[in-house]
């Protein structure tokens, strides 16, 4: 048996209806044999800093892509 559930939570501004915040949940479990495993997910995303300056340092051990499909590996074949 399995249980899945899932929700999402938009935090909109009530003037200019921008987006603020969104939130996503997730639930899953699954009983194989009478061993339960279940895991959950929780994924916040804040964007209520409009307009705001940002800066990314990229990871020390950061590996640089020279072509977006290395992100897939063996996967990349697929696209044409």
């Amino acid at each position: 048996m399995t249980n899945f559930s899932s929700s999402i939570d938009m935090y909109i501004d009530e003037k200019q209806f921008y987006v603020h915040r969104s939130e996503l949940k997730v639930s899953l479990s699954m009983n194989d044999n009478g061993k339960t495993t279940s895991t959950t997910s929780d994924l916040t995303m804040d964007l209520s800093n409009f307009n705001q300056p940002v800066t990314i340092i990229a990871p020390a051990n950061a590996t640089p892509l020279t072509d977006p499909k290395q992100l897939l590996g063996r996967l990349s074949g697929l696209l044409k």
